[in-house]
């Protein structure tokens, strides 16, 4: 006989975790707050080969460039590398004597071993060489067509001129007298230059405060900039334009605008004379009850400047503006300044004269106004 049991209820399928589970995951887990994985670079094969072979020589270094032979008309050579030539005076750093500065005129021929920056009349700076040919005459190797070829030395005006850059000054003046005299002076002056060999433009500034126990008995300042244009070596146009005001000429501001046209009669390194002539617009504003002015006249000028040493320098300026309806009503300006270096940075002692004339001054006024300024300036 068969016995049959009860069926037990049936349990719900349940497949067991793997033992390995749980550390896979927290490793997972792990990683991704870590971030990313971070692998080492790949080896560079040549700093793999140099260490390997810790005894290898470094790779050889190009050849210098070969030396530079300059004859002189006397017969002697000098040889280095030339540096530049700029205003006729050539620069040849040498091993035995350091940068020789020879006179351009001075030498016979050149042989430059390697290609430099040269500029020729009336053309821009290309990169070449210069070979001697002999009678005189020289080889331009360059890539320019229409200028490589024979050349003469009186041909060339530059070699490896440096670019033009800003120069200037800002001079400073200051006297105070307390006692039995009270006074107080201040004056300053500014010039910012920018020159080439086409063109030149200068920014200038001046001004001057003097008081005293009687009160303000001077107060003028100037603001002005010209522009000059050389259409050939020699001759020039110029535009110009000042802002001024003098409150003991009872002025309370004037307005000179022009353009001339100069010619340069000495145009050197360390020396400059031109001249020049133009048209002009003036307009006077009195600070009184005087009426105004604005006419029209014409304009001379003459400027003058020579470096007499590494350290000192003079400079001279004269405007002229006669009146084109009234020549007997005037205005004049003339300046001159001494610059001496102190050998210290940029600072140099300034001393500098400035007279202006006006034939037909507001009444109450002189007609000249002259002041003798010595100050300490800095060149950059």
């Amino acid at each position: 006989m068969h016995t049959f049991r009860a069926l037990e209820p049936r349990q719900p399928h349940r497949r067991d975790a793997h033992p390995m589970t749980l550390p896979i995951v927290l490793c997972l887990v792990a990683g991704v707050a870590q971030g990313p994985p971070k692998f080492a670079p790949w080896p560079d094969p040549a700093a793999a080969v140099a260490a390997q072979e810790p005894g290898a020589p470094p790779a050889p270094k190009p050849p210098p460039p070969p030396p530079d032979v300059i004859e002189l008309n006397n017969g002697d050579k000098v040889t280095g590398q030339v540096q530049k030539m700029i205003d006729g005076k050539l620069v040849v750093k040498t091993t035995y004597a350091g940068d020789v500065t020879i006179a351009w005129k001075e030498i016979k021929s050149i042989q430059l071993g390697s290609s430099l920056p040269i500029q020729l009349k009336n053309s821009d700076a290309v990169k070449g060489k210069l070979l001697f040919s002999g009678d005189g005459m020289h080889v331009f190797e360059t890539d320019d067509l229409a200028l490589r070829g024979p050349v003469k030395l009186d041909s060339i005006v530059a070699i490896n001129e440096p670019p033009p850059k800003w120069t200037g000054f800002l001079t400073l003046g200051i006297s105070v007298a307390r006692g039995n005299t009270e006074s107080t002076v201040l004056s300053g002056s500014a010039e910012a230059k920018h020159e080439t060999k086409k063109d030149l433009f200068k920014a200038y500034g001046r001004f001057q405060y003097e008081d005293n126990q009687d009160g303000v008995a001077a107060q003028n300042n100037a603001l002005g900039a010209l522009y000059d244009y050389y259409f050939t070596e020699r001759w020039f146009v110029e535009g110009f334009g000042e802002l001024s005001h003098d409150q003991f000429q009872d002025l309370d501001i004037r307005l000179k605008v022009g353009a001339s046209i100069g010619y340069a009669f000495v145009k050197e390194t360390d020396m400059r004379l031109t001249g020049d002539v133009g048209a002009a617009w003036i307009d006077d504003h009195y600070r009184s009850n005087a009426p105004d002015n604005s006419y029209a006249s014409l304009k001379f000028g003459e400027a003058f400047s020579w470096k007499i040493s590494e350290s000192q320098s003079i400079s001279q300026l004269v405007q002229v503006f006669p009146n084109t309806e009234r020549f007997k009503d005037t205005l004049m300006h003339f300046e001159a300044s001494y610059h001496n270096l102190l050998g210290i940075g940029g600072l140099f002692l300034d001393t500098t004269a400035i007279d202006d004339y006006d034939n037909q001054p507001v009444d109450g006024t002189e007609r000249n106004d002259f002041k003798l300024i010595a100050s300490l300036g800095l060149k950059f």
